[in-house]
């Protein structure tokens, strides 16, 4: 059945949040050339689902790097590169990201 009336605000996050916690693994990315709010966002999801014990890998599309201004941020270094993104993670949460093209090769 399909409504056009408001989405459920809440309803739609608890069943985000009820995915992400039978996942076994989390595949997270973010926008091509990453500014902070996209690398901020990911690696604060990056450290939430590692500190829960899920299989977490978080990436941007080539090329592979940051602005030095953020190069302080915590947990760049648990970063992987495009070429090692899993294929198939049980979920995939994607960061201030607009559309696929954004993604690159991780889309």
């Amino acid at each position: 059945m399909t409504t056009s009336g408001p989405v459920d605000a809440e309803a739609e996050l608890d069943r985000a949040v009820a995915l992400i916690a039978g996942a076994s693994s989390l595949g997270l990315a973010c926008h091509m050339e990453p500014d902070g709010d996209a690398l901020g966002s990911m690696l604060a999801m990056l450290h939430l689902g590692l500190s829960q014990g899920l299989r977490t890998v978080a990436s941007w599309p080539e090329p592979f790097l940051v602005a030095p201004h953020y190069t302080f941020l915590p947990g760049l270094d648990l970063c992987t590169k495009p070429a090692d993104f899993p294929d198939a993670p049980d979920v995939m949460i994607t960061f201030d990201c607009g559309s696929l093209a954004r993604l690159g090769e991780l889309a």
